[in-house]
This record gives C-alpha cells, sequence and structure tokens, in this order.
C-alpha cells in the first residue's frame, strides 16, 4: 500500500479500508503472535489476550476515532506526516504471516511463546505445574487451574486470572499444581 493511501485513511480515519487491508490469522487457544513493530494489526471478535509490549510507551495507533482522546495521540504528538514512515505498508502472504504466528503445543512444564526474534524486546513463556523457573523479574497471569509458586522466600497461591509481579529477588522458583499460566519476562540481555 502506497504512503499516500495510508496517509489518507488514516486522515479520513476510514477503518474500513485499513482493516481491508489486513490480512486474517486465525488463531486458535493457546497460538501466540509475534507482531514486529511497525507491523499495522487489530485483534478481532472473540479473541481474548494477553498482550505483551516492549517496554515503551511509543506506540502509532492509525485508528484513533472513539479509541483516544485526540488525534495527537495517535501520532505521538510528532504528527502523522512523520510516523507513518514507521508502518510496514509491505505485502504479506500467507507463509509470511504464519512465520509470526506460533501454534499452541504441549512441549513441558515451561515452554517458550514467542521464540528468538521477539527476545531482544520481551520474552513469554506458558508455565505448567512441574515447571522450575530461574530468577528473574516476571509478571505471571494464571489463565486456567491452580496451583503455588514457590521461592526460597515463601510460596503464593495462584489460580485462574490471578497476575502476580516477580522481582528478580525472588530467586529461583517452582509451581505445582494443575495451573497453566503465562510468564512474561523482560528482554533478554546479550551475553
Amino acid at each position: 500500500v502506497s504512503a499516500a493511501t495510508v496517509a489518507a485513511w488514516v486522515a479520513e480515519q476510514d477503518t474500513s479500508a485499513m482493516l481491508s487491508a489486513l490480512n486474517t490469522a486465525t488463531v486458535r487457544p493457546g497460538d501466540t503472535v509475534f507482531v514486529p513493530a511497525g507491523l499495522p494489526h487489530a485483534i478481532g471478535a472473540g479473541v481474548f489476550i494477553v498482550e505483551l509490549q516492549q517496554p515503551t510507551d511509543l506506540s502509532v495507533t492509525l485508528e484513533w476515532k472513539d479509541f483516544l482522546d485526540s488525534e495527537a495521540g495517535g501520532h505521538l504528538g510528532f504528527g502523522y506526516d512523520t510516523v507513518l514512515g514507521c508502518v510496514d505498508r509491505s505485502g504479506w502472504d500467507a507463509a509470511r504471516l504464519e512465520q509470526i504466528v506460533r501454534r499452541a503445543s504441549d512441549a513441558g512444564p515451561v515452554t517458550d511463546l514467542l521464540g528468538p526474534d521477539a527476545a531482544a524486546f520481551f520474552r513469554a513463556q506458558r508455565i505448567r505445574g512441574g515447571a522450575s523457573l530461574d530468577a528473574s523479574f516476571s509478571v505471571l497471569v494464571a489463565l486456567e487451574g491452580s496451583g503455588t509458586v514457590s521461592t526460597e522466600h515463601g510460596s503464593v497461591t495462584v489460580g485462574k486470572g490471578d497476575t502476580y509481579v516477580f522481582p528478580h529477588s525472588a530467586g529461583e522458583a517452582t509451581v505445582d499444581g494443575d495451573v497453566v499460566a503465562i510468564r512474561c519476562l523482560p528482554p533478554e540481555v546479550p551475553q
């Protein structure tokens, strides 16, 4: 899509044109999608997500009307003429689109959800009972079941819908029970 076309859609807030230019990726419970920076995307009806974002407050919003308080929030105060340069306007065929979708698998008590392309920005793991977790700052979101997360400093009971923040100082942890959770982690530190 040309830069002029995207700029016109945003200026006119032509949501239907913007949405019709996107490809549809069908997801099932447990699937994950790594959306690279600059890739326009929308979350469809019936999809309930845990969304991780790079630790920044910079986000360009193409569709701002009835969503943000003002147009300025969509372009971070820089103007759309400046920020629309970050938008990926290239064509994505089905094979390219499928590369950013990771299908759910039960690979074990700890499953990497986003893969190496995301690790420089943020990481996520699906954890289950029996998991051994390394020491790290993390946010744990329980999706189903219940269980216990134990560290050398104590234990906490987690159940569906609970969210916990664990400081790095909590140390290594173990997970017991039938809980299934998403563990959100900071970027991987290069060595």
